[in-house]
């Protein structure tokens, strides 16, 4: 058993540390460690809301840039808890926790 000592980056775009490692007889490498990052929002949106447009796609990206990505993250369950599944609501939360402060409305 060889292992490598390097990060390796998959087709999907996660990075996998160093943990690889090499049977001895074959040529297959095999990954064993997976790096596991928290979900963007567009993953957030489509397992919580449905279907991307390009216009929600948009108005994603802006959100993801202005908001931390707990914010994003906390709003989209508060949204979800509400049954209020839709991107209007969740950015209003955004928008009010970013006028009157997040603490305030964790109380």
């Amino acid at each position: 058993l060889n292992v490598e000592h390097e990060q390796v980056e998959e087709e999907s775009g996660v990075t996998v540390p160093a943990g690889a490692y090499t049977n001895k007889g074959t040529e297959a490498t095999r990954n064993i460690q997976v790096q596991i990052e928290r979900p963007n929002i567009f993953v957030l949106y489509e397992q919580n809301i449905g279907l991307l447009s390009p216009l929600i796609a948009d108005q994603l990206r802006d959100a993801a840039d202005q908001y931390p990505a707990e914010w994003i993250e906390a709003a989209f369950r508060e949204a979800v808890q509400q049954n209020k599944r839709k991107w209007s609501y969740i950015s209003a939360i955004l928008r009010r926790w970013e006028t009157e402060g997040r603490q305030a409305w964790n109380a």
